[in-house]
């Protein structure tokens, strides 16, 4: 047998996969011909398949001194550097093979993968590039920028050179997978879902796409269709941590405590080290009442990562819900750390508490309405430490914060990451509205005994004192049944205004809406259904007059509502209200106790058992009906000014 046959059997043992023989056959040949190119290069590729790549390299090398001049074991010896992570070597070799053949596309392609692990953007760019340009056709190069561009959050870029993958081969998974990844970072669900739909019509065994999938519809809010994917993930792979993870977090946000729970703890029963599973599960026992638990896998949280933000703040709130204030205002600095914050705006030294002269302070807003209102209690307190401070507050608040705190400058919130919009007020230091009670309310004794501290236009009072005054009751009541702003939140505060009835059945009392949004459905079903008419005004809107909306509150006997903004409003202007709270409530409501040191004129009406709100509303009306007709209610027709019920 002639050295070429020798060359070609050895060369169909390798193509069938009996490398054992391959080797064998390679190594005779180059006992015979020491310098045979062929069996050098061919036995480098395969020592490259069997991961040797030492004995790669030596071969490969080998066979370049018996033909300096061959392209393709310059691409080959390339390979293999880049392989063994030896990155300059193979920068070398790859450069070295483009000399001989300026037309290898896979060499430009394979320099862009090392120049983008390099961090090397645009040159790895420019060769994918050039192999594009090279060949019009070619899907790897496309793939690699589009992968590239994904990384580098250039979506627009990486959605085109997927695009034109997917016209090359329309039945990559993976493009359609990482496609499904972008559009759910831009927030676009429904294209996001159909891109993993695609993948998983394409690779029906992806674990990982089922996971995506159910994701994009817990963020779109279709809980039901996340647990099924996710459940589809955890099939696939028992062992999936974020699938678990996951789903206790869609139990959790639909209520159902326990069951995620159940989901929070597999999770740790496969990896004990996963410290946002600990930070749920104290999430969800805070959430069911368990506050001693929930302390508990939050600090099991931080021991595992001890700047951990969510799991510093959501312990704040255990700690501020049972009167800890010592340690609660520390721990609720850390929400100031969160993404969201306004607190990386502003770039002065944060105020300590230190004496103030002269010395300028921003006080800024964070958080919502309510918040701002509540923290605005402590306003008196620093401005009298300093002769110069500009509280900064939503617009909507300006009249009113204006009128109560004129020692200050008041400034409207200004979203600041808009370019066109003015710079923040200017001042030596700052300091968030929140953050205020760690410095002026450390303990309990630290609360004012003040029965008010906002001040409603007269005029616009003496308004809405007319306008009640044309009402035929005795008492006129504000009420508010709505509170929240996610779906979570909204489920556990809000009531459904027939939940009332027993309320509205109680005579010599009108009953005022206060509800901000559009609740004209609502009003005309209860009026229809019981012949109640609920007092309402087309020329007033709380979510944009709230100056207008303290007016009317002060200028009512009573509010009734369940948390929010309302009764944070009604407790400011030192109007007696009461609040319908949950089970488990917002930490500034406390546990058990029936007042707050927030707003003396409040009274606290909590759930006994958690979702029920028959036993609240039979007290409040058992309550109510006592005050009106045992004489405690002395408010008379039109004449708001007497005594208020208490």
């Amino acid at each position: 047998m002639d050295i070429n046959d020798a060359i070609n059997l050895a060369i169909s043992y390798h193509q069938a996969g009996d490398f054992q023989r391959a080797e064998c056959s390679y190594r005779e040949i180059l006992q015979i011909d020491p310098n045979n190119f062929y069996a050098w290069h061919y036995l480098g590729l395969l020592y490259f398949q069997l991961k040797k790549l030492d004995s790669a390299i030596d071969s490969l090398q080998k066979a370049i001194k018996s033909k300096p001049d061959d392209s393709h074991v310059y691409y080959n010896l390339g390979m293999v550097y880049q392989e063994s992570g030896k990155l300059e070597e193979a920068i070398t070799e790859y450069q070295k093979a483009l000399q001989f053949d300026s037309l290898n596309t896979d060499a430009y392609v394979n320099l862009g993968n090392i120049y983008k692990k390099k961090g090397l953007t645009d040159l790895a760019v420019s060769h994918y590039q050039k192999a594009i340009y090279l060949n019009p056709d070619h899907m790897q190069a496309y793939y690699n920028l589009g992968y590239l561009f994904q990384e580098e959050h250039r979506y627009d870029d990486a959605i085109a050179y997927y695009q034109k993958t997917l016209q090359l081969d329309p039945n990559l998974f993976a493009v359609y997978y990482n496609l499904g990844y972008i559009y759910h970072q831009r927030k676009q669900f429904d294209e996001a879902i159909n891109c993993y739909m695609k993948t998983l019509q394409l690779n029906p065994d992806m674990a990982d796409a089922y996971r995506n999938l159910g994701l994009a519809f817990y963020d779109k809010e279709e809980f039901d269709e996340s647990i099924i994917y996710y459940q589809k993930a955890l099939r696939l792979n028992p062992d999936f941590i974020d699938a678990y993870n996951n789903l206790g977090a869609i139990y959790q946000e639909q209520g159902n405590y326990h069951e995620a729970i159940i989901y929070y703890q597999k999770a740790l029963e496969l990896n004990p080290n996963v410290a946002t599973a600990y930070s749920n599960l104290g999430n969800a026992f805070y959430s069911v009442g368990n506050d001693q638990e929930a302390l508990i896998y939050f600090r099991k949280a931080l021991l595992l990562n001890a700047h951990y933000v969510e799991a510093h703040a959501n312990m704040s709130h255990v700690l501020l819900s049972q009167g800890n204030f010592h340690e609660g205002w520390k721990e609720y600095e850390w929400r100031l750390l969160k993404k969201e914050s306004r607190s990386k705006i502003f770039l002065q030294p944060v105020w300590d508490g230190l004496p103030l002269q002269n010395k300028t302070l921003l006080v800024y807003a964070e958080q919502g309405i309510g918040d701002e209102i509540m923290f605005a209690s402590c306003l008196p307190d620093v401005i009298s430490m300093t002769d110069l401070c500009t509280v900064e507050c939503d617009k909507r608040l300006i009249p009113l914060f204006t009128r109560s705190f004129h020692q200050c400058s008041i400034a409207g919130r200004i979203d600041y990451s808009n370019t066109d919009s003015p710079g923040p007020p200017l001042a030596d230091l700052k300091i968030a509205i929140g953050s205020l009670p760690k410095l002026f309310r450390p303990d309990s004794k630290g609360f004012p005994q003040q029965k008010s501290y906002l001040i409603p236009d007269d005029q616009k009072v003496k308004k809405w004192i007319m306008r009640f005054s044309e009402i035929k009751a005795r008492v006129k009541i504000g009420i508010s049944w709505r509170g929240g702003s996610t779906p979570n939140v909204i489920r556990v505060r809000s009531t459904k205004l027939m939940q009332w009835a027993g309320l509205f059945s109680i005579p010599e009392i009108a009953f005022i809406n206060l509800q901000y949004g559009d609740c004209s459905e609502e009003l005309t079903n209860i009026e229809e259904r019981l012949g109640v008419r609920i007092h309402t005004w087309e020329d007033t809107d709380p979510l944009k007059d709230l100056d207008d909306f303290a007016a009317e509150i002060a200028a009512l006997d009573l509010v009734v509502s369940v948390d929010n903004a309302t009764v944070h409003m009604a407790g400011a202007l030192g109007v007696q209200a009461w609040v319908l709270l949950p089970y488990v409530c917002e930490w500034r409501w406390m546990k058990q106790v029936e007042d707050t040191p927030w707003y003396p004129t409040l009274r606290l009406y909590r759930q006994i058992i958690p979702g029920e709100w028959e036993d609240v509303f039979e007290r409040v009306s058992s309550n109510l009906r006592q005050l009106v007709f045992i004489g405690k209610a002395s408010v008379t027709e039109g004449n708001v000014e007497s005594d208020k019920i208490s």
